[in-house]
């Protein structure tokens, strides 16, 4: 793919681009996952995201997995919540997207 003609779609939609097992592709995220893996003595993957400025990459959510993020470039406002309820704590699923006006503070 033409790098000009994703970065401009990108731009253009304000829609996230998401590389799955980039890991597979670059020796020195492999490296870095080994790394991990060893220090963490579990097994270890690894997507990259790519949004666009002034634009949210995903919904409000939660993951299924145990999530590191490492942010290499920009600035982002992290947002962590604590879970809806108790039997969201340790979940066997994703959730679904949640709206904003859910997961406000009080």
């Amino acid at each position: 793919a033409n790098p000009q003609d994703i970065w401009s779609n990108v731009d253009t939609s304000h829609c996230t681009l998401r590389l799955l097992r980039p890991h597979e592709h670059n020796d020195s995220i492999h490296t870095m996952l080994s790394l991990l893996e060893s220090e963490f003595g579990c097994m270890v993957g690894s997507n990259a995201y790519l949004t666009p400025l002034h634009s949210q990459g995903f919904a409000p959510h939660y993951d299924d997995v145990d999530v590191f993020i490492l942010q290499l470039e920009g600035y982002k406002r992290w947002r962590v919540y604590a879970p809806p309820n108790k039997m969201e704590t340790l979940p066997r699923e994703s959730s679904r997207d949640y709206t904003e006006k859910e997961v406000e503070e009080d």
